[in-house]
Formats: C-alpha cells, structure tokens, sequence
C-alpha cells in the first residue's frame, strides 16, 4: 500500500541508510564504527525528546510504557529500553523489524516487542506513556499520515506524551516540486535520476511530504491533547516541526 513496498525494499537492501541517510551507513560503507556511531546518534536523540519534554511540559516525566513508531532497526528502541519498563516499535518493513529485534536481541533487551505497521495501527494493543516518532512521517502522503496520527493519539495514555516530527512546508520552486512528484509516481522517472547519480537504478524513491500543521495540532486537541510544544528547524527546502503533546490526567468536561 502506498510506499510500503518501497521501505521494505529498503530494509532488505540498505537498511541503515534507509534510517539515516548518510553515504557512511551504506550498507557497502558500513563499519563497526560507524554502526556505532548510528545508534549512538539514536541515544543524543533520545536524550533530547526527553530534555524538551520536561523543560517545556512535564519536569517529572518519565516514560513507564514508549512506543516508536517506524522504528526501522532499532536505532531508537534500543535507548528507549533502557528508560522504559517495556518498549514496543512499529514498522511496516518486516526487514527493518528483523534487523531491530536482531539488534536487541544482541543486546539481550528483554522488554522490547514489535509490531507490524498497517493505517489503523489495528495490531496495537493498550495504551502509551511515551508515543514517539522522528524521520518517518515526512516519507508518508499526509492522507495516511493523518490517519497514523488519529490511531497513535488513540494509544496515548492520560498524562502521557506524544512527540512527532513532519515537514510543514516547502520552500522549493513549484516546477522542482512538480517534477519530484514526478518521480514518486514513475518509477522511469526515478531510474533516471538514480542512473544521473551514480546509484542502482532500481533503488526506491524516498518520498518527502508535507503535513497541515494546524490539521495535526486539531488532532491534538480532540485527543484531549492540550498542552502542546513546538520545536521547529529547516531541513534542505522544508521546514520542519515536532509536536510535543500532553494528553490531560482527567477528560474535558462536556
């Protein structure tokens, strides 16, 4: 369905790039340094979700229950473990999920599980302390994203906190846009970029999206969501933000 295919061909080819992508977590250019410094990067990440979440909603918050969503191979379950009583990441490649389970099973993490992605999120069970997700929502059409967003605030528990990044907005010319959406949906049209940069032809698109930034903060709300935080950037030609949610201890009164 839609870019699935797409990013469980990344998991079986490339899946360190498919997270990260930088030249050295190619799976050709990957070190053991180098895997190291990836997940590594998943900690400093960690760390400062938790620094916003408690300078800007909640200074006692720790997370009892975390769920990443798209966590591809573990980069930030892995930390989350060992802040959590119990972890559960979410992917729609079963590639990424075993290469994450491998990882943590290296590491011989004993409160993390995984479960495979789908709209509604329908495999998911109980609620969620900590409802977290970096990189992933950009690379899905904002369609669906809006529905991932409305199955993941149903699992966020009272008191609970969910941070998700997206872009907002693209700056680039309309013709450039054009052309990329181009690419996303003929597959010729991405041979020939990957032929013009040197990369395998049949390589998957990594589609980058934008999301209605007051549609998602209105999600929010109707969640019982109501103290919310900010935290823009920019990243090539979009611009960028992580919401940072907490759900209400007791429901709106009526």
């Amino acid at each position: 369905m839609g870019t699935d295919a797409d990013w469980d061909k990344w998991g079986e080819i490339d899946p360190y790039f498919g997270v990260l992508s930088s030249d050295e977590f190619r799976a050709e250019n990957l070190t053991a340094e180098g895997k190291e410094k990836f997940f590594r990067s998943g900690e400093k990440h960690i760390g400062r979700v938790l620094d916003e979440i408690r300078n800007h909603l909640d200074r006692d918050y720790k997370p009892g229950r975390s769920l990443d969503f798209g966590c591809g191979v573990g980069r930030l379950v892995i930390p989350l473990a060992g802040l959590s009583e119990d972890v559960v990441g979410v992917d729609v490649s079963d590639h990424m999920l075993a290469e994450a389970a491998s990882n943590c099973e290296e590491r011989n993490l004993e409160n993390v599980s995984f479960v495979k992605s789908d709209d509604d999120l329908t495999k998911l069970t109980g609620a969620f302390d900590l409802i977290h997700s970096d990189i992933v929502l950009q690379h899905i059409r904002e369609k669906r994203g809006i529905r991932l967003i409305e199955a993941m605030l149903r699992h966020l528990a009272p008191g609970g906190v969910i941070a998700i990044q997206f872009f907002y907005r693209c700056d680039a010319p309309k013709a450039i846009r054009a052309l990329v959406k181009l690419r996303y949906a003929l597959p010729i049209a991405n041979y020939a970029r990957n032929l013009i940069r040197g990369r395998p032809l049949r390589e998957p698109a990594m589609q980058l999206n934008t999301y209605d930034l007051e549609a998602v903060v209105s999600l929010f709300n109707a969640a019982g969501v109501s103290s919310i935080y900010l935290s823009t950037f920019r990243k090539y030609e979009f611009r960028g933000v992580t919401i940072y949610g907490q759900k209400s201890e007791t429901p709106a009164a009526e």
